[in-house]
């Protein structure tokens, strides 16, 4: 099912630490069909669970092709259930982040993360993995997991005063 209204910055389910799942059944499994029709419904490229109001620890990640970002930065639909990162780079980088609960998606701004991530999670069936990442998808697990543990992308923000509207930020720094 379709979640229509994201969760949007103020609402406390999002800045609560969402809990650990134990059981695979029913409602977690209808948590992770919500979440994977509303990443699509709104053309998003991760979303988590206390995004749609739920606060348990599961997100989606899928990383599809556009004209600004090309076969080389997409990445197939994955699910992560109750998901740890156990390693990040000493080297970070400063990319540009939006997200579907912050003015519904229509703010951006420069973050500061690791370049590379490894995370440990759990996939839809139940089966354990692990994923070493760079790039586009290592900071979308990044900014994912933040909203696991209750914290939201402006907070990361490394200058307000480059915060953007949408169509200025696919403008000005997408179509450089």
């Amino acid at each position: 099912m379709i979640i229509n209204k994201l969760r949007q910055i103020g609402d406390p389910v999002l800045y609560k630490k969402a809990e650990k799942i134990s059981s695979f059944k029913g409602q977690v499994l209808t948590i992770i069909e919500n979440l994977k029709d509303s990443l699509r419904e709104h053309d998003l490229i991760g979303l988590a669970a206390p995004q749609i109001g739920k606060g348990v620890r599961v997100f989606v990640t899928e990383i599809y092709e556009t004209e600004a970002r090309k076969g080389e930065e997409t990445d197939e639909l994955r699910v992560y259930v109750n998901p740890k990162i156990v390693w990040r780079s000493k080297k970070e980088v400063e990319m540009w982040e939006g997200c579907g609960s912050v003015v519904d998606g229509k703010l951006f701004g420069p973050v500061v993360r690791p370049k590379e991530v490894v995370v440990q999670a759990l996939n839809e069936t139940g089966k354990e993995f692990e994923l070493k990442t760079d790039g586009l998808l290592s900071r979308v697990i990044q900014h994912e997991f933040d909203h696991l543990e209750g914290d939201i992308f402006i907070k990361k923000v490394v200058d307000p005063e480059r915060l953007m509207e949408k169509d200025e930020y696919l403008n000005r720094i997408v179509k450089k």
